[in-house]
């Protein structure tokens, strides 16, 4: 099955909290994925989560990009995207900005300050005056800029600091306390997921991307342990994920995550009861070569023997 432009695969029923017996869930099942691009190159480099379960994605683009009908046409050589993804998969809104120049987002990251109010603090790159369509900043070289959007959309430009000056958050993997660990990337051929190489994935051709839930709450485990389980998607081309992040948990909801990144061509995501899920690249003009990247954003269930939205691991933890 092919999923176009804002066209998501929902295979999965919300279990409710009080449903009475709750089903197991695997690890792994894949509840929707998305596609947002355009017919050049465009890449997703990070997400993050609201409160209500809903998701932020960053990246940047060429051209113009079709974020599930909402068209974002860019101001320059590249600018960046923002967009916000409901639960089930909905784009509610999504914005840019750029300048005449090259403008990337770099990593997106939800906040929460005074009375428990959430926004969405972006980081990006860029030079000249960068205009993010509400407010705007300038800088006369290529800077680290920062801009912070609202539960609603609206942005606010914050400021701006040299290359390197900013720590920037990376989410190639996400551990929470109580709640678990998951990490993705990309792999050649074949990637081990133990010291043993006893389990492993195996690409479908070029790069593909991985996802593994795993029972330790700590990035340097030594050996690597076994993971809970593992997916891996793409297609013959370069494919791969550049951030995942784990939902929070809500009651009536599934433990989960969303995991983002770049496709080329065609993007085989996985199988969700006897279904395939295979996403398409926008089709490039004939000024243009084939395999030019769109973006991914896929998401996955984590292991819950007992269905009441809590992972395996985070239940397993004191």
């Amino acid at each position: 099955m092919i999923y176009k432009p804002g066209v998501l695969l929902m295979a999965v029923t919300w279990i409710g909290s009080n449903a009475g017996a709750q089903t197991p869930v695997p690890g792994g099942k894949l509840l929707w994925a998305l596609r947002i691009g355009g017919p050049e190159a465009d890449f997703c480099s990070d997400v993050s989560f609201f409160a209500d379960g809903s998701c932020v994605v960053a990246g940047e683009f060429r051209g113009s990009m079709d974020l599930a009908g909402q068209i974002l046409v860019s101001k320059g050589e590249t600018d960046m995207f923002v967009a916000k993804i409901s639960r089930q998969g909905v784009v509610q809104w999504a914005g840019s900005g750029g300048s005449p120049f090259v403008d990337r987002g770099l990593a997106i990251e939800v906040k929460t300050g005074a009375g428990g109010l959430q926004t969405a603090l972006l980081w990006g790159s860029g030079a000249g005056t960068v205009d993010f369509g509400g407010s705007s900043l300038f800088s006369p070289s290529e800077s680290i800029w920062t801009a912070e959007y609202s539960l609603g959309g609206i942005n606010t430009a914050r400021g701006i600091a040299p290359l390197g000056a900013l720590p920037i958050p990376s989410r190639r993997a996400e551990i929470k306390p109580h709640y678990g660990s998951v990490i993705c990337g990309g792999f050649d051929v074949r990637l081990p997921l133990t010291a043993a190489a006893s389990t492993h994935l195996v690409s479908r051709g070029g790069q593909d991307y991985y996802l593994a839930e795993y029972p330790v709450l700590t990035t340097s485990a030594v050996p690597l342990p076994t993971p809970t389980w593992s997916v891996s998607g793409g297609g013959i081309r370069e494919d791969s994920a550049a951030a995942v992040a784990l939902a929070p948990y809500r009651a009536g909801d599934l433990a989960s995550c969303i995991v983002v990144g770049s496709f080329e061509d065609t993007c085989f995501l996985g199988s969700t009861d006897g279904v395939d899920a295979t996403l398409s690249a926008a089709v490039p003009s004939a000024s243009l070569p084939s395999g030019r990247p769109d973006c991914f954003v896929a998401k996955y269930t984590l292991a819950d023997g007992d269905g009441d939205g809590r992972s395996d691991i985070s239940e397993s933890q004191p």
